[in-house]
């Protein structure tokens, strides 16, 4: 599955690259705030 990942980046594949992790970090309250949303 895809979480805000860039559309040419899939989730599995650039685990280890850091310009993944820096994406994931920059984003990651952002995610969240998207998955509270899913869940509520």
């Amino acid at each position: 599955p895809k979480y805000g990942t860039p559309k040419d980046c899939t989730t599995g594949i650039l685990e280890d690259s850091k310009e993944l992790q820096a994406i994931i970090k920059k984003d990651w309250k952002k995610l969240e705030q998207l998955n509270k949303k899913q869940h509520d």
